[in-house]
C-alpha cells in the first residue's frame, strides 16, 4: 500500500469542506429565495450570482489573512469547522 503525505490529507480534507458546503448552499439558496421567499427565477439567479462572486472575493482576503496574520493552519482548520 502506498503512503500518502499528511499534506494530502489536509488537501483532501479542506477541498471536501469546501466543495461539500459550496454545492449545499447553492442549492439551498436557491430554494429558499424561490419557495419561502417567492422570489422570481431570474431575480434568484442574480442574487446567487453575487453570492458566487462574493465566496471567490472571500476566499482570496482568507488566504491573505492566512499568508499575513493568523497562518495556514490556523485558517484551514476554522474553515473546516465552519463549513462542516
Amino acid at each position: 500500500m502506498i503512503s500518502q503525505t499528511r499534506n494530502l490529507f489536509i488537501l483532501f480534507l479542506s477541498e471536501f469542506a469546501t466543495r461539500f458546503s459550496y454545492w449545499g448552499i447553492q442549492s439551498l439558496l436557491i430554494l429558499y429565495l424561490m419557495n419561502k421567499l417567492h422570489i422570481p427565477e431570474v431575480k434568484t439567479y442574480e442574487i446567487f450570482g453575487i453570492f458566487t462572486a462574493f465566496t471567490f472575493v472571500f476566499s482570496i482576503i482568507g488566504g491573505l489573512m492566512a499568508d499575513k496574520i493568523f497562518g495556514y493552519k490556523k485558517v484551514l482548520l476554522t474553515g473546516i469547522v465552519v463549513a462542516l
